[in-house]
């Protein structure tokens, strides 16, 4: 499945900063760069909550 996103990547460049990035370094990555980490906090984030939903007997593992 395909979900289209339109986020500022500006913002999310800038968000970077004081969580884990220097300004310097924000401003150094490409638009491909910050996409790819934009998708790797999602994955990361839904990949937390799942299990710990899981964890707290909230639900049952699901099969992929």
């Amino acid at each position: 499945m395909i979900i289209n996103v339109d986020i500022n990547l500006e913002h999310f460049r800038y968000s970077l900063v004081g969580d884990g990035y220097t300004l310097k370094e924000a401003e150094a990555l490409t638009n491909g760069e910050l996409i790819r980490l934009f998708e790797l906090r999602i994955i990361t984030n839904m990949e937390t909550e799942y299990y710990k939903g899981l964890r707290l007997g909230l639900y049952t593992a699901k099969e992929d």
